[in-house]
């Protein structure tokens, strides 16, 4: 797959959602906002577009009004360069913007979001951009989210960002932290969501999601862990080697990977029912990705890589 021609959105981070009567609660600010800007300083450092939006209503709107202290952007982002600027009145930061068109104009196929708030403009753009035909990603700890109660019910600003976070990621938008992100920007990689059918299995299962395999070289009789993997019984199975002394990120979807260190060392991070996980792989360990996992690895030194993806399955 070709690396991914991304633009970062950065919705509506507007002093509103810090001062204003829309104050975001999940995750806390002092998480969210320091994530969002590293967002937009490693993009514009990798030569990504970033892309600012400001909600705007009329003047004496009693939020987001024109010309007001909580209109007006956050410091921390209206001090840095953008390549855009947007002034938007509804949640989808495609509707009556030029952004399609200044997507299309450089060839962007993938947008990156962050911001406020995760259940209203980011889920309309998320939902939009997706039909569109881009892929998509969000930031879950660069955006957020506050609580409501109406005729319908209540919910809490936690339950709100979870939810929505879950349904993007079983379809519409991979999504994952702002260090997944940034690694795999660096590595020129894409991050893929998980699907229905497999985010309702494993809900039916009792897990968020399957736990990948550590196979040692040491658990065979006289041969590498590799030489055994029933690699010949893969339909439509894709063989890559690396060699690389650089964080490696993938995030599957639709098949499983295996991967398998042939030289040095290796530590594999990947996240399981909300904890970090971590394994040192050493020459002849493998390490088996069940299909949604986020995985991230660290070559301890320049080390040879093997990744076996088969694509295709549930």
């Amino acid at each position: 797959m070709p690396a991914p021609r991304r633009a970062l959105l950065v919705i509506d981070v507007q002093n509103e959602y810090f001062t204003g009567q829309l104050r975001i609660a999940h995750p806390p600010l002092s998480a969210s906002l320091p994530n969002i800007v590293r967002a937009i300083d490693v993009a514009r450092a990798q030569g990504v577009p970033v892309v600012v939006f400001q909600h705007t209503m009329a003047a004496d709107a009693p939020v987001f009004a024109d010309g007001s202290d909580t209109w007006a952007l956050h410091p921390d982002v209206a001090a840095r360069p953008r390549d855009h600027h947007l002034l938007k009145a509804h949640p989808s930061v495609f509707t009556s913007t030029d952004l399609a068109a200044w997507l299309a104009a450089r060839d962007i196929d993938t947008v990156t979001v962050v911001g406020y708030m995760t259940h209203n403009c980011n889920a309309s753009s998320v939902f939009e951009a997706f039909h569109r035909g881009l892929r998509v990603e969000v930031l879950g700890d660069a955006s957020g989210a506050l609580a409501y109660a109406n005729a319908a019910g209540q919910a809490s600003a936690e339950e709100i960002h979870r939810v929505f976070s879950v349904v993007f990621h079983s379809n519409f938008a991979a999504v994952v932290s702002t260090d997944a992100w940034i690694a795999a920007l660096q590595a020129g990689q894409a991050l893929r969501p998980d699907n229905v059918l497999s985010s309702h299995q494993r809900a039916r299962a009792g897990t968020s999601q399957p736990t990948p395999t550590v196979i040692r070289s040491r658990d065979f009789t006289g041969t590498r862990a590799w030489e055994v993997l029933p690699i010949a019984r893969l339909d439509g199975v894709g063989v890559r080697l690396h060699w690389t002394d650089q964080p490696y990120v993938w995030h599957v979807n639709d098949g499983q990977e295996v991967f398998a260190v042939l030289d040095g060392r290796v530590r594999m991070h990947w996240r399981q029912d909300g904890a970090e996980q971590t394994a040192l792989l050493e020459a002849g360990d493998v390490f088996h990705a069940p299909e949604g996992t986020e995985h991230v690895a660290h070559p301890q030194s320049a080390a040879r890589i093997l990744v076996i993806e088969r694509e295709g399955s549930l």
